[in-house]
């Protein structure tokens, strides 16, 4: 009975997440208001990896595919959008596509 509870609670019901996109091309789909606040979370997005320097702009070798990407979309409780770049990990190739591995972690430690 417990963890039935905890379940519901964890997981967001189909009603809450009804109009959040899969993908960024499900966007065009919404209503216009919608469609400017999930663009303006995605700029958003856009503006703090530049702002980090998370990546940098290089001509693609020659003979070489560019890694994949996508959005993954939320809405959060309180009704803000949340957009996230993320690459599609699975095909790069340590050494070639990449050397550095970025993860955003925070390490909380208490005060005594």
């Amino acid at each position: 009975m417990l963890i039935a509870k905890l379940l519901a609670l964890a997981v967001p019901t189909s009603n809450s997440q009804h109009n959040v996109p899969t993908h960024y091309k499900d966007i065009a789909r919404l209503p216009v208001q919608q469609q400017l606040q999930w663009r303006a979370a995605c700029r958003e997005e856009l503006e703090a990896l530049q702002k980090r320097q998370v990546y940098e702009l290089v001509d693609l070798p020659p003979n070489h595919k560019a890694i994949g990407n996508r959005w993954v979309l939320n809405q959060k409780m309180d009704g803000r959008k949340r957009a996230r770049l993320v690459a599609k990990g699975y095909s790069q190739v340590e050494g070639v596509d990449y050397s550095e591995i970025f993860s955003p972690v925070i390490r909380y430690e208490s005060i005594r």
